[in-house]
């Protein structure tokens, strides 16, 4: 199975006045970089990051090696929402079976879980990591799910209502990180503490 990653960072990170993407887990390592790690430790095919200019100009001076051997997509339409971003992500893609929506945001999870994930693929079907009975991120989408979202016109979708017109498999995973979204300084000091 082919299988690859859009990375989505593409947000103005107006509450943490950061971008989030570059924020250090308590390895030291940008979140970014952290989640291009893991996903390249997996075998994926592909990496697509969806960054928008500050985030681009923010690697340039600080991070320049963090997107090697990645597609790098800029989004300067953030406003548009998280479903735009996942489009200009599956319109990069080369010819894949299967792909991880990861929101930079989200402290990545680890290898082994996302290998946990990658066992319950089914074709037209996307997949939820489980932790205490809930769901949360990254999702894998099977290929009709992009194929779907390419041709889709709109971008006034919420991402969790479009996939949910799919079937979904839950996946019990180990990382409790499925439920954490980082927004705010408290919230980081938090999950760094």
């Amino acid at each position: 199975m082919v299988y690859s990653a859009i990375i989505l960072a593409a947000g103005n990170s107006k509450r943490m006045n950061f971008p989030k993407a570059f924020l250090k887990d308590r390895n030291n390592y940008s979140f970014i970089a952290n989640h291009i790690n893991n996903y390249r430790a997996i075998g994926c095919n592909e990496i697509v990051v969806v960054v928008n200019s500050n985030v681009i100009n923010y690697c340039k001076n600080f991070e320049p090696n963090t997107f090697n051997n990645c597609i790098v997509v800029t989004n300067n339409r953030w406003d548009e929402g998280r479903f735009y971003s996942v489009k200009l992500g599956v319109n990069a893609l080369s010819d894949t079976d299967a792909c991880f929506l990861q929101n930079v945001d989200n402290p990545s999870i680890g290898e082994s879980d996302l290998k946990k994930i990658l066992t319950a693929y089914k074709d037209n079907c996307w997949i939820a990591p489980e932790y205490e009975k809930q769901t949360g991120h990254p999702v894998l989408i099977s290929n009709q799910i992009i194929q779907k979202i390419q041709k889709t016109e709109s971008n006034n979708f919420k991402l969790n209502d479009f996939l949910n017109t799919f079937q979904r498999i839950k996946i019990e995973v180990n990382s409790k990180y499925i439920h954490l979204n980082i927004n705010t300084l408290e919230e980081y000091k938090r999950f760094i503490n």
